[in-house]
């Protein structure tokens, strides 16, 4: 008589092995071991949230077993648990968090700070969002609500909360910006608005949603390939 999370687990090893022999990459090998898994415990009557729970277990387990960075397995906890969510029938919103609090939930075990934690679980609801048809302005917002949970469960001061969800969301529209062919002068003004529309929505100065939407347009732009005078010359 094995324990439901027993025979998770044992199906996870199974497929790991499987995905590892037909010469698979790592990230897919991570996610044959989380869906296995969620298929193992949901047949053996765990709930939708214990079901979750082992996909993001097992796609880091075995993905850290094939040498993902600490970044990647974050993020295939993430779409593990996205995965799960969905074939569990779970709402698009729903499935986006949940893709967000795995994300952020195998990042503290990894030793992330929180504010990686937050950033991996915006970047995580981003792509769950955009993975089941979700608008980009959607997939910002979930980014941004999921960073902002994040942050709030690893205890952070409000303040600090929505800085991370406005740095999520600029991230999370710079990713969809470059995805759609933006030129980079584009991807970081789209960055620098939906960081400041996230200040707005939690109330923060004037000044504040500047200095967050310079600073989120400053980082896509650099992550863009703009040079800093051209990143002055755009701002300016």
């Amino acid at each position: 008589g094995e324990t439901p999370q027993q025979q998770a687990s044992a199906a996870a090893q199974a497929a790991s092995a499987v995905a590892a022999a037909a010469g698979t990459s790592a990230t897919d090998l991570a996610l044959a071991a989380g869906s296995a898994a969620a298929a193992a415990a949901s047949a053996a009557g765990l709930s939708t949230s214990e079901v979750i729970e082992a996909a993001a277990a097992a796609a880091a387990l075995h993905g850290g077993q094939a040498g993902l960075s600490t970044e990647d397995l974050a993020a295939v906890a993430g779409a593990a648990a996205a995965s799960a969510a969905q074939t569990a029938g779970l709402s698009p919103t729903d499935v986006a968090a949940q893709a967000g609090a795995a994300a952020a939930g195998i990042g503290a075990s990894l030793n992330m700070t929180e504010a990686e934690q937050a950033a991996a679980a915006g970047a995580a609801a981003a792509v769950a969002a955009t993975s089941q048809g979700m608008s980009t302005q959607e997939a910002i917002d979930a980014a941004a609500q999921a960073a902002v949970t994040a942050a709030a469960a690893a205890g952070l001061p409000p303040d600090v909360q929505t800085s991370l969800g406005a740095a999520a969301a600029g991230a999370a529209a710079a990713t969809a910006a470059t995805a759609a062919g933006a030129d980079p002068a584009e991807i970081a003004a789209l960055a620098g608005a939906a960081a400041s529309a996230v200040g707005a929505e939690y109330n923060m100065s004037a000044a504040e949603q500047a200095a967050f939407a310079g600073a989120a347009s400053a980082l896509a732009g650099s992550e863009a390939g703009m040079s800093t005078q051209e990143q002055i010359d755009e701002i300016g």
